[in-house]
């Protein structure tokens, strides 16, 4: 989809930031953004929303893009995109496989050409493998048991909480 597409766009972006930007500024531009936004989303009382243009996962999938490749910190952008569709939750954890697995892919291959994709790289994700398989088994046993009024206020604490720890590096 659209976040795919803007995937394409945005790691060659971020391959580049990665050497020649000030991370420790853009951590704390985006923690400000996600506590003031999921802030004000969860003190919302209404559950009413209008569901966004798909089209807007094109640049929501450039910026995590960007910032999956440059920072390692690609998910605010994309999964606050999912929490304003109408989505269900599955149709949204699809969708977020599909954006990471691609923009991971492009992630590996632009830091190959680059040089900074190492052995001690490759065997350190070897290692954090399992812990991933175990997360993602965990979260489709949970997903079948949390209704999406609940999953999208999940996501958006979760992210608010992600927010405040950019805050406080």
């Amino acid at each position: 989809g659209p976040m795919v597409a803007g995937a394409f766009i945005g790691a060659p972006i971020g391959a580049y930031l990665l050497q020649s930007v000030d991370e420790a500024l853009v951590i704390k531009a985006l923690g400000v953004i996600l506590v003031v936004y999921c802030g004000w989303q969860l003190t919302r009382s209404s559950t009413v929303r209008r569901a966004l243009n798909t089209l807007w996962g094109f640049p929501a999938g450039i910026l995590g893009s960007i910032l999956q490749a440059a920072f390692g910190t690609g998910g605010p952008p994309v999964v606050l995109y999912t929490t304003l569709t109408d989505w269900s939750p599955n149709s949204i954890r699809a969708q977020l496989q599909v954006f990471f697995g691609a923009s991971n892919i492009l992630q590996i291959i632009l830091y190959t050409v680059v040089g900074l994709f190492t052995m001690r790289a490759l065997a350190l994700d070897a290692i954090a493998l399992p812990a991933l398989l175990l997360g993602v088994y965990v979260g489709s046993k949970v997903a079948k048991r949390i209704n999406e009024v609940a999953f999208r206020r999940l996501m958006l604490g979760l992210l608010f909480v992600i927010g405040v720890v950019y805050l406080l590096r």
